[in-house]
């Protein structure tokens, strides 16, 4: 159960921030405990890896409005080629 809880704030802190993520845990847990009811476990995996994935679909949209390209070097500035962030700064 503790890794289901885990998922969902995983979920929350991505989609809210961590303190706000953290309460609504809280919040949960203490409406659990007062009504007497059991975790309804749901299997939130896909739900982050599709939040992952649209936040990151979004980020490239927004590099490719700034005239960015993503190469293998980095990320670059399409009109002069030159590297405006290199891969290894970035953190997938």
């Amino acid at each position: 159960m503790k890794a289901r809880i885990y998922d969902r704030f995983q979920l929350f802190k991505e989609g809210r921030g961590t303190k706000r993520a953290a309460h609504k845990v809280a919040v949960i847990i203490y409406s659990m405990l007062k009504n007497g009811e059991a975790f309804r476990v749901h299997d939130y995996s896909e739900a982050i890896r599709d939040h992952r994935l649209e936040r990151l679909s979004r980020e490239i949209r927004r590099t490719q409005q700034q005239n960015l390209l993503h190469t293998d070097a980095g990320i670059v500035v399409a009109v002069s080629g030159t590297v405006e962030i290199p891969l290894r700064t970035l953190v997938l």
